[in-house]
């Protein structure tokens, strides 16, 4: 059975690292440590905003647009993902986002509050 996407993503990421002198091997090692300092501490918001705006720009999204589009929301929308489409457990959700409380992370899952919530909704055709 072939490896899933992400999981491949991950390893080559992880090897990329090791290259660069990283212990990945390290229980205290982030995952997407400090390229420009070398040091075991997370991005800066400066650099992921950086790497984001960047991927948009390959996706060939409008320039125009960027401000319909962060980091943030792009972690809202996964958290909507895996609690929706995948059906993931809302505590393993609330573990990965690093969220104390669940509440925090339901919060993020903008996908079944719009439906509900619109008055269109509650209109019968």
């Amino acid at each position: 059975m072939p490896q899933p996407i992400a999981i491949a993503a991950i390893e080559e990421h992880l090897e990329i690292l090791r290259n660069r002198g990283f212990q990945i091997d390290n229980p205290e090692h982030v995952l997407f440590p400090s390229l420009k300092t070398g040091r075991n501490v997370p991005m800066s918001d400066e650099a992921i905003r950086y790497i984001f705006n960047a991927a948009l720009t390959r996706a060939e999204v409008d320039r125009d647009s960027f401000r319909r589009y962060s980091p943030h929301s792009g972690r809202a929308t996964f958290t909507g993902h895996l609690l929706d489409t995948v059906g993931a457990r809302l505590e393993d959700v609330q573990e990965a986002l690093g969220h104390k409380n669940s509440r925090t992370t339901q919060g993020y899952n903008k996908r079944k509050k719009t439906v509900e919530k619109s008055v269109v909704f509650k209109v019968g055709y």
